[in-house]
């Protein structure tokens, strides 16, 4: 994810990860900065939000129009301690996220729900 970071599919997977999981935090930290990469717009945010929307209603970023909160100083200027804070949160979930992906691949983990087709 490093290396590609405008994989998007990687970390919709993620998400899917995490919602499955029921993991609040970690789900939002990822989905985080996939709306800094989607500015917000598109299917893989719009799947997100979605995603979100199931296993933690009430957050506003998984709203219609939602966006992260951003700490401002007076003045509207970003908080460069809010944003060192985020951007260290958001690389330690990403870390995580693909630490657990490599563990599964390792023991032949997957999902049955897998994007699989009917007819």
């Amino acid at each position: 994810m490093r290396s590609n970071p405008e994989r998007l599919a990687i970390r919709t997977k993620l998400l899917e990860v995490y919602a499955k999981r029921r993991d609040t935090k970690g789900f939002e930290l990822l989905a985080t900065q996939l709306f800094a990469l989607t500015r917000g717009e598109g299917e893989d945010w719009a799947k997100a939000q979605e995603l979100g929307s199931q296993i933690d209603p009430d957050n506003p970023l998984y709203q219609p129009g939602g966006a992260p909160p951003m700490r401002t100083r007076d003045g509207g200027q970003l908080d460069r301690a809010a944003r060192r804070e985020h951007d260290a949160a958001v690389g330690a979930a990403v870390a995580v996220a693909v630490r657990q992906l490599r563990s599964r691949r390792r023991f032949g983990d997957s999902d049955s729900d897998d994007r699989s087709t009917s007819t």
